[in-house]
């Protein structure tokens, strides 16, 4: 959708507990906070919230369980961290993009599903990824890239599937010691 200029809280949702759809914010910049799902568990397809810079209050997924496709966060200026996605377990693929002020994955430690895709990338305050401690096997693309304070990737999750020179996966433009594969292994050892 649109800028709705005058779209400032969603609610009215909450008797939703299952959705087979895709739930998407697009360019809502006046949109400060999504209240209105707090009885959703599961959205069958993709949660996509991009281009709103002023929404800081994602609490209305607090209760969200499961996501069958992908999540992605992109250029939500106001997120500090995933503290409102508490109770997510199941996911396919995550991806946080050009968050400028999220400094923490907080939030994300119940997901422990196998991951079909992750990146986390332009993120200039990210330093703390240890909400991705639990995830299972990363089958796809593996992208943590220009997180310029993140200096610690080196959790067992990311470890233990680590391949050197893999395409798939890259880990460039962080801070020292998450700034190549080889600097994380060597901190995984």
């Amino acid at each position: 959708s649109s800028d709705k200029s005058g779209l400032i809280s969603v609610d009215g949702f909450g008797t939703m507990a299952i959705t087979e759809n895709n739930i998407l914010f697009t360019s809502n910049n006046k949109l400060e906070s999504i209240e209105g799902f707090s009885n959703l568990t599961e959205i069958g397809g993709v949660l996509q919230i991009i281009y709103c810079s002023s929404l800081s209050d994602l609490s209305g997924f607090s209760n969200l369980v499961e996501i069958g496709d992908y999540l992605t966060l992109r250029r939500i200026d106001a997120l500090i961290d995933m503290n409102d996605f508490g109770n997510l377990t199941m996911i396919s693929t995550i991806n946080m993009i050009e968050n400028s002020s999220l400094t923490s994955l907080a939030g994300l430690e119940r997901v422990i599903s196998d991951l079909a895709g992750i990146k986390i990338a332009y993120n200039p305050l990210l330093s703390n990824i240890e909400g991705l401690k639990n995830i299972g096997s990363i089958t796809g693309v593996f992208r943590i890239e220009n997180n310029p304070m993140l200096s610690d990737c080196s959790m067992i999750s990311i470890c233990d599937q680590l391949p050197i020179g893999s395409t798939t996966f890259s880990i460039i433009r962080n801070m020292e010691g998450c700034n190549t594969q080889e600097e994380v292994l060597l901190s995984c050892n």
